[in-house]
């Protein structure tokens, strides 16, 4: 028997297990004997779930949901295909990167169409609104006369595989809240995230940040490339569609987090072990003799069709010269009675493994307002971070807080950074890392820099509560507690010097 004989017959024996609507028994975390040990956010999806068409479509409180011996119609979809190279693409329309859905593109089995419309109303920013008004179904008895052909099935997909249409796809924050999501959903579903195919659902050209889904999952395929193909219906056997990055529990628009946030640990000890970095000493305390302290910069690169220049926001128009006076003062100033190892780079130029490599063993990352600053949740906890801010957001505030490391806003204007006021504001983080330890800088000047990094967290909480609407009442009144709680602690650590 021949190749393709094999695919053939492997397709005809799919095709009567879905005419008898056979599918695999679902676990999830929700059947775990010890139900003491399943984490809040958790209980809650095992409580609010709904089935239908025989459990062919189960809902998770209108979050997402899980579908079986699905079929895909990769015709249906309108929009580019995918994975182009972005030299190829410039200044393509972002419109057609986000995949529009004609009715039959995901097809149930299901014998009583009249069920399909009592699906939950998803919330208007929730993917599967839209997905949910695609879906067709396919009735086992009528099917039945088919089940002795492959014309039509093209691809059988066995694996557990998770559907995710990503936004901001070339963002390593926006990246890092959607690689968080199907993590947390291989957890509740018990599944090896190693185990866990993914499917791309949007027609983004290539990105340099796709392989970070291959490293920390299976592997993954876009949806369009199916479309290219004369067999264009895939046979899902277990096909869960995600919830997009807004809705991620990780995006600043859940902070602040509580206990949304959920095995942040494992989901970065998972990480460092999908880039084969060893967690040596992960919990020793700061050795304040030698600090380690980064200095992230950022360097224009052409991450997206949108921007064909490259030019990236939020740079320091006198960067050298900031590190060339920040590294004189650096070592004029014993900030403590030892050293500070001091270091900076760019890392559009270093692979991921590098990337994680440094931040695993800095004290202290320093930085622009930008994406990069993600990388404090790889931190060790109890380090600190100190945003370079331009502007007023909270993303990584809440994500220090999330990880348990300290962090401080820089106020700079991007025209003109003074290494000064930097320096000022690493003895200030040193004074939180290092409390015991005696800093040889003018107390009256840290005390100016708390002062002014209270101002511009109060400042955030009031243009939150003026300006952006996503943000609750209770979000901002928080923040606002938690400002409080950030400048007693500054104060606290200045008085001690």
């Amino acid at each position: 028997m021949n190749t393709k004989q094999q695919t053939d017959q492997r397709l005809t024996q799919v095709l009567r297990s879905v005419c008898s609507q056979v599918k695999k028994n679902i676990t999830t975390i929700c059947d775990s004997d010890n139900t003491t040990a399943i984490p809040v956010l958790f209980s809650q999806w095992c409580k609010n779930q709904v089935n239908f068409c025989s459990s062919s479509v189960i809902v998770y409180d209108q979050l997402f949901a899980l579908t079986r011996s699905v079929i895909l119609n990769s015709k249906l979809v309108i929009g580019s295909q995918g994975g182009e190279d972005i030299q190829d693409v410039l200044n393509q329309s972002e419109d057609v990167e986000f995949y529009q859905f004609k009715q039959g593109f995901i097809q149930i089995p299901c014998s009583n169409d009249s069920l399909l419309r009592q699906l939950p109303v998803f919330g208007p920013r929730n993917d599967f609104t839209e997905w949910a008004l695609s879906i067709d179904t396919y009735n086992s008895q009528q099917t039945a006369d088919k089940c002795n052909t492959t014309q039509v099935l093209g691809h059988v997909i066995d694996d557990f595989t998770i559907a995710v249409r990503r936004r901001d796809y070339a963002n390593w924050y926006h990246t890092i809240t959607d690689l968080y999501t199907v993590y947390i959903l291989c957890r509740f579903f018990n599944r090896d995230p190693k185990t866990a195919h993914i499917l791309f659902v949007d027609g983004h050209p290539k990105g340099n940040l796709d392989s970070l889904w291959s490293t920390l999952f299976h592997s993954y395929q876009r949806a369009g490339q199916y479309r290219a193909s004369n067999r264009s219906m895939i046979f899902y056997q277990e096909l869960l569609w995600s919830y997009q990055q807004e809705l991620s529990h990780l995006d600043i628009s859940r902070a602040p987090y509580k206990d949304e946030v959920i095995y942040l640990d494992d989901f970065r000890q998972h990480v460092f072990t999908s880039f084969n970095i060893k967690l040596t000493n992960d919990s020793a305390a700061v050795n304040c003799d030698l600090i380690n302290i980064f200095f992230l910069l950022r360097k224009n690169y052409v991450a997206h069709p949108r921007n064909p220049t490259g030019k990236v926001e939020r740079q320091i128009n006198n960067e050298m010269q900031v590190l060339q006076e920040l590294q004189a003062k650096l070592n004029e100033s014993k900030l403590f009675s030892k050293n500070t190892r001091f270091k900076s780079n760019y890392f559009e130029t270093l692979s991921m493994y590098e990337q994680l490599s440094i931040i695993l063993n800095t004290d202290i990352l320093l930085g622009v307002h930008g994406a990069g600053l993600t990388h404090v949740l790889f931190m060790k906890k109890n380090r600190g971070i100190i945003e370079l801010s331009l502007n007023t957001g909270l993303h990584f505030f809440f994500l220090a807080q999330a990880r348990n490391v300290n962090h401080l806003y820089c106020p700079v204007q991007q025209d003109k950074v003074s290494a000064t006021d930097i320096v000022e504001c690493i003895t200030n983080m040193l004074s939180l890392i290092c409390p015991s330890n005696k800093i040889s800088s003018n107390t009256i000047a840290i005390t100016s820099v708390i002062t002014t990094i209270s101002t511009t967290l109060i400042t955030s909480t009031t243009v939150l509560s003026t300006s952006n609407s996503k943000y609750s009442n209770s979000t901002i009144n928080q923040t606002r507690q938690m400002t409080v709680n950030v400048t007693a602690t500054t104060t606290s650590a200045s008085l001690i010097l």
